[in-house]
């Protein structure tokens, strides 16, 4: 199986995806052969397969990511031009031959390469794809032994293959209206092919590229601005009829039908954003320089709203500035006429004082006057007289405000 003519008839990224996308024996029969043939073939072209006991923890929901594929020299030219996305090899699928031709050989190597901002949403998509393989698989045993009932599977999304399909065939069910991805069976891996590559490409332009907001949206970020990225496809409304088991009666179903056709949105930040989509002659992957336009422009539309958001943040800060200046000088000013009002409220307590002081100083010396000498030898009158004139001393502000008693030049 190692002959060169062999090897060549193989697409290394392709048989990379299917060995890590389905275990062996599933690969060995797309391709006509066994499995183990198929991991001869693996080894002979360098292709890293999945260990003992990778299916099991898939069906668990804890397979780690697969490890990037490595350019390898010892492989004959013919496999290492395929690998570098040479659309000679007409086997390969359709999608990835439209890819080669709108990448260019210089990005194909590269696109190859699972950006690491998917690692965790390809992982959720293919352990939801491999319930849903179960899911078929029930349901065909069931179709094959009438009256029959396969055990359940207490891990899948969905309770039956027809459930599944009435729902449009669509994987991570429960989160996908959050998620970036809304894709069916189907489409999940083109879909995921699409987002790698604008991971890849706009990352060349100068993006930061990661998963936000717990894997709802793609985002690109550049210059303090963002866009989010989200890709889905276009489902058809329709109604299927089926019996009831209990009373034999005809009711419908609502259903959604996958199409095929995706759907890119590209949202600015606060309102706004750009969906393209298949069209009859070009599907996305052919579209990459509009899809790196309208990112662009949405980035700069980005740009815009984040510096009027800055713009309104500093008004807003220069104007609670203000704000603050003008209490300030208000209370200030309050503070000052506050102050001169308790001046004024003592100075006429000063001046009430001082008139206290004076009525008993002319009261002291009216009653000397009346006595005359006489006062003198009247100890009682001359204790009191002493304590009148002190109370009026202490009553009278004027000694404190001009400091007579120490002032020499006043005697």
């Amino acid at each position: 199986m190692r002959d060169t003519s062999i090897l060549n008839s193989f697409n290394r990224e392709q048989l990379f995806e299917d060995v890590w996308a389905a275990p062996m024996k599933h690969v060995g029969k797309k391709y006509g052969i066994s499995g183990t043939e198929i991991r001869r073939i693996c080894d002979a072209l360098q292709v890293p397969v999945p260990a003992r006991g990778h299916w099991t923890l898939v069906a668990r929901g804890r397979a780690s990511a697969p490890p990037a594929l490595a350019p390898v020299s010892t492989v004959a030219p013919a496999v290492e031009a395929d690998a570098r996305g040479s659309q000679n090899n007409a086997s390969g699928p359709a999608p990835a031959r439209a890819r080669g031709a709108a990448f260019g050989v210089g990005l194909a190597a590269e696109l190859h390469h699972w950006h690491r901002a998917l690692y965790g949403l390809r992982q959720q998509m293919e352990t939801d794809a491999a319930r849903a393989d179960r899911l078929k698989k029930a349901h065909d045993w069931e179709q094959a032994h009438p009256g029959k009932h396969h055990p359940p599977d207490g891990d899948a999304a969905y309770a039956s293959w027809l459930h599944f399909c009435d729902a449009g065939q669509l994987l991570l069910t429960t989160t996908h209206r959050r998620l970036v991805a809304r894709l069916s069976l189907g489409s999940y891996k083109r879909g995921l092919k699409l987002l790698n590559a604008i991971c890849h490409l706009a990352e060349r332009t100068g993006y930061a590229v990661d998963m936000a907001k717990g894997e709802q949206r793609l985002r690109l970020a550049k210059a303090g601005a963002h866009v989010d990225i989200r890709v889905s496809e276009k489902l058809v409304k329709g109604t299927r009829y089926q019996i009831n088991s209990w009373n034999r009666s005809r009711e419908s179903v609502r259903t959604l039908a996958p199409t095929g056709k995706l759907a890119l949105f590209i949202e600015q930040q606060g309102t706004g954003h750009t969906e393209l989509a298949d069209r009859a002659d070009q599907l996305l992957e052919q579209q990459l320089d509009g899809v790196l336009a309208a990112i662009d422009h949405r980035h700069h539309g980005s740009a815009r709203r984040v510096a009027e958001r800055e713009e309104r943040e500093r008004q807003s800060k220069e104007a609670g500035i203000r704000r603050l200046e003008q209490d300030r000088k208000q209370r200030e000013t309050r503070g000052k006429a506050e102050e001169e009002n308790r001046g004024r409220q003592a100075l006429v307590s000063e001046a009430e004082n001082w008139r206290q002081a004076e009525r008993i100083r002319a009261y002291v010396t009216t009653l000397d006057s009346k006595l005359g000498r006489a006062a003198e030898l009247q100890d009682e009158y001359f204790t009191w007289r002493k304590w009148a004139l002190a109370v009026a001393d202490d009553l009278d502000p004027s000694f404190r405000r001009t400091s007579l008693r120490s002032r020499p030049d006043l005697g």
